[in-house]
């Protein structure tokens, strides 16, 4: 039976393609509010909400989710993901994710996705040929990164949305507003003021250097 495509759309930054064998199934589209939680423990919560699109239900919206799910598991082999709400409050719904870890995030949603230390990052080749900002709006470069938060901890993820961390900020890259002690919001746009010289070819990346 010819194979096709059945697409779920878990808000703006959650789209996930589905290759099923037998019909087409389209999944409506949600235009979300995304929202990224990193945790102490390494595992991370994304909260999406939206209007619920005209003609679903709570029940038909979580059985797009808990098929998604089903077959990331079956094809990946992976266990890392369940689904902790899928309500509806009026006309909006709320759907929560919690992933076991930041591979578990990047292999479902097909985004970059690292979380360790500064010295971590460095070994496994990420780049830091960026500008910084540090939480009190200074201008830092790769270079006073590495040797003042060597052994500090780091996400590094290229998906625009609202991000919090398990601890204060130190510094972001330009893709990253800095919005509050532990939060930003990553952009997909880099900041004309970045020079030349230090941006990399290819990298849409944010960087977060947090305690």
């Amino acid at each position: 039976m010819k194979k096709r495509r059945a697409v779920l759309l878990l808000l703006a930054a959650v789209f996930l393609l589905l290759t099923f064998s037998g019909c087409t199934e389209q999944v409506p589209e949600l235009n979300t509010t995304n929202l990224f939680i990193l945790n102490d423990d390494g595992s991370i919560t994304q909260k999406l909400v939206d209007a619920l699109p005209e003609g679903e239900s709570e029940e038909s919206m979580k059985a797009y989710v808990d098929a998604a799910l089903s077959h990331y598991r079956v094809t990946t082999g992976r266990d890392g993901i369940t689904l902790d709400e899928c309500t509806v409050t009026g006309k909006m719904i709320t759907i929560t994710l919690t992933y076991a870890a930041a591979g578990d995030y990047e292999a479902y949603n097909g985004v970059l996705c690292f979380t360790g230390t500064v010295k971590e990052a460095y070994e496994e080749g990420y780049s830091f040929q960026k500008i910084f900002l540090d939480s009190a709006g200074n201008s830092l470069t790769g270079s006073d990164v590495s040797s003042a938060y060597w052994l500090d901890r780091i996400l590094i993820i290229n998906q625009p949305m609202d991000i919090q961390v398990p601890g204060r900020i130190y510094a972001a890259s330009d893709l990253a507003q800095i919005t509050g002690e532990m939060t930003v919001k990553v952009t997909n746009e880099e900041k004309e003021t970045v020079p030349e010289e230090f941006r990399v070819v290819n990298d849409s990346a944010a960087i977060i250097i947090y305690q």
